[in-house]
């Protein structure tokens, strides 16, 4: 039989403190892995928000760039729950909308006092994408808004050519006039 627990106590100060028992502790300390809070793990964040939305919405959504900032501002005390709950709150009050703007997160999130335009938040860093993979429609498309609809930006992000990113974006069919239009409107 095997048994997987979790905690966010220190199970081996709660023996020597004789709040937590000494023979449970030996049968569940086993193998100790130890997995930091997502408010330390940022990087993973914007990756662990697309991998929710290709599950639930197969690449449909896309996250703006201000959505994404305020997904990145927030400390997620309740770790990947908290996020996985904000994005499917998000893409629930999107309503047709392509992209997850601020005002559909959840106001803990959203409401986060970000500036309303001016200086442009990239998503994705240059070399972000590892050599050989794919990026998903979700991450070409919030790319792409983090770029203002520039193909050739984007794909310099990328450091990929721009007829590979033209490629990407037609296998997933993702319309770059579409995502320019929306970059006019207000988040």
């Amino acid at each position: 039989m095997q048994v997987i627990a979790a905690t966010h106590r220190d199970l081996a100060a709660d023996v020597a403190n004789g709040e937590f028992r000494p023979e449970l502790y030996s049968r569940l300390a086993g193998w100790v892995l130890r997995v930091p809070p997502l408010r330390e793990r940022r990087d993973d964040i914007l990756g662990l928000a697309y991998a929710v939305l290709d599950r639930w919405h197969g690449g449909r959504l896309a996250l703006s760039a201000r959505a994404a900032e305020a997904l990145l501002l927030h400390d997620w005390p309740f770790n990947i729950r908290e996020l996985e709950h904000a994005i499917e709150t998000a893409a629930v009050r999107t309503e047709g909308d392509a992209l997850i703007r601020c005002r559909y997160l959840p106001p803990a999130i959203g409401d986060r006092g970000l500036p309303r335009r001016g200086v442009p938040v990239r998503t994705m860093r240059p070399g972000e994408l590892a050599q050989g993979t794919v990026p998903s429609a979700a991450e070409l498309r919030t790319l792409l808004v983090a770029h203002g609809g520039n193909v050739l930006h984007a794909a310099r992000a990328l450091k990929k050519d721009r007829q590979q990113l033209y490629r990407w974006l037609k296998r997933y069919a993702i319309d770059v006039a579409a995502i320019r239009g929306e970059q006019r409107t207000d988040d």
